[in-house]
């Protein structure tokens, strides 16, 4: 029977690597995941590696949520969380672009709004950028990954 511990030490964290700030123990558990090789029993660094998969997850989502229009503007205090809201609330009801709402009700100049859709688009080229690379290593990743599982010391 072999361990199904993991200890994790000096992975890269640089924000092309990690744009969201994931831990080095939720990168390892997002690759065993990928790879399908995480069990319910799995440890990283003494941790659930489903639990920490899980906060890579909500990390990630988190990160996305805040490439939105309205995150941006609100971040750049260009909108209160309030217009925010009421222009979310109109969003939903009349299925109009937030932008469009936004401006309708004065909240911000279009040159806001012009501001904030080429900051998303450059995000999401990145991301894109991103998520591309780790496909590309994502093979490459597994056969280590299944080579250090398969290399370990029987208990």
């Amino acid at each position: 029977m072999l361990k199904n511990s993991i200890t994790v030490n000096g992975i890269r964290q640089d924000e092309w690597a990690n744009p969201f700030g994931a831990s080095p123990e939720e990168l390892v558990a997002s690759a065993l995941e990928e790879s399908g090789l995480m069990e319910k029993k799995t440890t990283i660094n003494g941790r659930s590696a489903q639990g920490l998969f899980q906060t890579y997850c909500k990390k990630k989502s988190l990160f996305q949520e805040a490439t939105r229009l309205g995150s941006i503007l609100l971040k750049e205090e260009i909108i209160s969380r309030e217009q925010l809201d009421q222009a979310l609330a109109i969003q939903t009801r009349t299925g109009r672009p937030l932008g469009e709402v936004l401006l309708e009700k004065r909240f911000c100049r279009e040159s806001d709004i012009e501001m904030a859709l080429n900051r998303q688009q450059a995000i999401r080229e990145d991301l894109a950028r991103l998520e591309q690379a780790r496909e590309a290593k994502k093979d490459f990743w597994g056969r280590i990954i299944r080579f250090l599982v398969d290399t370990r010391d029987p208990v």
